[in-house]
């Protein structure tokens, strides 16, 4: 039995994500790094249904026991506005899906 780590994975091209790796490692509270090749066990991560996701959904694939997280903002995203430096709150993991999304599951609704 393989363990998987908690390390979360953004893909190589993905540079709005990897342009917040450290905010997404204070939200997460997982370690965060930019990942190349797809290799077993990994948790890749994209935002909602962007290209990011798109990329993290098809490495997760190629990868053995890989799992693809869409990230998105939570219900309650912040205090005070974004542009304004307010603090975030919250942050959706979702491996099903993205609850936004109509058309597939998620794990909202499970």
């Amino acid at each position: 039995v393989t363990k998987s780590s908690n390390t979360l994975y953004i893909p190589l091209l993905s540079i709005g994500l990897i342009s917040k790796i450290k905010w997404l490692r204070s939200i997460t509270n997982q370690p965060v790094k930019i990942g190349i090749l797809p290799k077993s066990n990994r948790k890749w991560i994209g935002w909602g249904n962007k290209n990011s996701s798109q990329r993290a959904a098809t490495i997760a694939k190629l990868s053995r026991n890989s799992t693809h997280i869409q990230l998105e903002d939570g219900f309650i995203r912040s205090i005070g506005l974004p542009k304004e430096k307010g603090s975030v709150w919250s942050i959706i993991q979702d491996s099903v899906g993205i609850y936004y999304d109509a058309y597939h599951p998620s794990s909202l609704e499970n």
